[in-house]
C-alpha cells in the first residue's frame, strides 16, 4: 500500500504535481498485480488532478484491425521496464538501493490469440533495448501510436473525497492531469492478484448463490 501525495524531492512522478501519462502499474514485475484500488482521501481542490482512464484492450483491438503491422510489433517485440531508487525506513531513516527490472511485451496474447494483458508505461520504459537496431524506430512509432489510440478513447473525471476507483491493472491504463497550484491531494493505492479476487468471489458465490452469478 502506498500513500500518494505531492512532496519535495520526489523521484517518482506519482509523488509530484506533474501530469502522469496513461500507464499500467508495476510493469517492472514479472507477475503484475491484476486489481488496482485507488482511494481518494482528499482530492485536489484547484484546477487539474483529473483521473484519466482508457480501455487498453479496446485500443489494442483497434490497432490489430487498423494497424496490423504495429500490432504485430507490440505483441512480439520485448521491451525492458525498470524502477531504480532507495527504499527508506521511516524508523531508522536508512534505506537500501533497489533495481527492479522486467522484460516483456506491451500487448500480450494468450493461446487463442486473444489479448490477455497490457504492459505499458512511458516513465518506466528502460532506455536499454535488445530490439535489433533496424527495428527500433518502428517499435517506438508503434509504442506512440498505441498511446495515441488510448488517449482517443479515454475518460477524464475527478475522483471525489472518499471515493475508490477499482480497475483491472492488466487491461485499464490510468493517468492524471497536472495539479495546478499548491495541493493537499492524498490518495492511497494498493493491489491484489486476480487469483485472490476470484477466490473471494467463488466463496461469496457459495454463500450467496441467489445474488451472485455462477462465473468461473
Amino acid at each position: 500500500m502506498c500513500n500518494l501525495y505531492p512532496k519535495d524531492g520526489a523521484t517518482n512522478l506519482a509523488y509530484t504535481s506533474r501530469p502522469l501519462n496513461l500507464h499500467t502499474d508495476l510493469v517492472f514485475y514479472d507477475e503484475t498485480p491484476g486489481v488496482l484500488f485507488l482511494h481518494a482521501l482528499e482530492q485536489h481542490r484547484g484546477i487539474g488532478g483529473d483521473t484519466i482512464l482508457s480501455d487498453g484492450f479496446k485500443a489494442a483491438e483497434v490497432m490489430r484491425r487498423e494497424y496490423p503491422k504495429q500490432f504485430h510489433i507490440l505483441s512480439t517485440a520485448n521491451a525492458y521496464f525498470t524502477d531504480r531508487g532507495v527504499d527508506s525506513n521511516s524508523e531508522t531513516q536508512s534505506g537500501f538501493p533497489y533495481i527492479k527490472l522486467n522484460r516483456g511485451r506491451v500487448i500480450n496474447l494468450d493461446s487463442n490469440n486473444d489479448i490477455s494483458y497490457i504492459r505499458y508505461s512511458n516513465h518506466l520504459l528502460d532506455s536499454f533495448t535488445d530490439i535489433p537496431v533496424g527495428e527500433v524506430d518502428e517499435f517506438f512509432q508503434a509504442y506512440k501510436l498505441f498511446y495515441n489510440l488510448n488517449m482517443e478513447h479515454s475518460l477524464h473525471f475527478k475522483i471525489n473525497d472518499g471515493e475508490m476507483l477499482v480497475a483491472d491493472n492488466h487491461r485499464v491504463l490510468h493517468g492524471r492531469e497536472t495539479l495546478q497550484g499548491k495541493s493537499s491531494r492524498h490518495l492511497v493505492i494498493t493491489y491484489i492478484t486476480w487469483d485472490e479476487a476470484r477466490c473471494r468471489r467463488r466463496r461469496l458465490q457459495e454463500k450467496f448463490p441467489e445474488i451472485l452469478p455462477n462465473l468461473p
